[in-house]
């Protein structure tokens, strides 16, 4: 699954709005909504940000393509 999905997962998970998920985490909303709708790519160093500030445990796993 691709980052801007997970992303957009969490977000919906969470019950908040997508500005209210924005705000309580720290982020802008452009760039939220930019992440989401895949126009800016997430990065790892955005997507460990939010799930650090989400005090979520995460597992990365390299893979050659």
């Amino acid at each position: 699954m691709k980052l801007n999905k997970i992303v957009r997962e969490l977000q919906e998970k969470s019950g908040m709005t997508q500005k209210d998920f924005a705000k309580h985490y720290g982020i802008s909303n452009s760039t939220l909504n930019h992440v989401i709708t895949n126009e800016q790519r997430c990065g790892i160093d955005f997507f460990e940000k939010l799930l650090t500030k989400m005090k979520l445990d995460y597992y990365v796993e390299i893979i050659e393509a």
